[in-house]
């Protein structure tokens, strides 16, 4: 028998010590004998505002003081660490609700042909002539038809103002 003791004294000695954690400042705490790690929970900061990584789109969330919200992103309530508001800038969901960002630059209404302050002259004109577009899609008309359509009009119809100034 004192052969099998040595052998159970042997085994306790070769076994591996129980892992010790090391504690550091107010990042750990004692429960029930063990250390466990604490992670305290960060309050949304007001400079997080001025910073321009942030300003354009973070908000702080009414309900929670712990708690950020996206501007652009519906839904979106995440914890107020740096890290995660950095992780959510990242994000191809975020970059694609940025209004302008999806089809690049984002052109001025002057440049397609619009003039600020200014109605066009023919816009009777111009929801005629898309009317009848509309109508010739819808109905699948062949565009040779619709080609004559406007010659036809203008005769059948003399005295509109609008008929006589849709093009053929």
């Amino acid at each position: 028998m004192e052969k099998n003791d040595s052998s159970d004294d042997n085994r306790e000695r070769s076994a591996t010590p129980p892992r010790k954690v090391v504690k550091v400042g107010g990042w750990t705490a004692k429960k029930k004998g063990n250390t466990k790690n604490v992670h305290r929970q960060q309050s949304f900061r007001e400079v997080w505002l001025k910073d321009p990584m942030f300003r354009d789109w973070l908000l702080p969330d009414s309900n929670d003081t712990c708690r950020a919200k996206c501007k652009f992103c519906p839904l979106s309530s995440m914890v107020a660490e740096l890290s995660n508001l950095k992780a959510h800038a990242a994000t191809t969901k975020h970059k694609n609700n940025i209004p302008g960002s999806s089809s690049g630059p984002q052109r001025q209404l002057t440049s397609l042909g619009f003039q600020v302050g200014k109605k066009p002259d023919n816009v009777d004109k111009k929801r005629a002539e898309i009317k009848f577009c509309a109508f010739f899609a819808e109905h699948n008309i062949p565009f040779s038809v619709a080609d004559h359509f406007s010659d036809l009009l203008k005769e059948c119809i003399t005295d509109s103002s609008i008929v006589k100034e849709i093009e053929p």
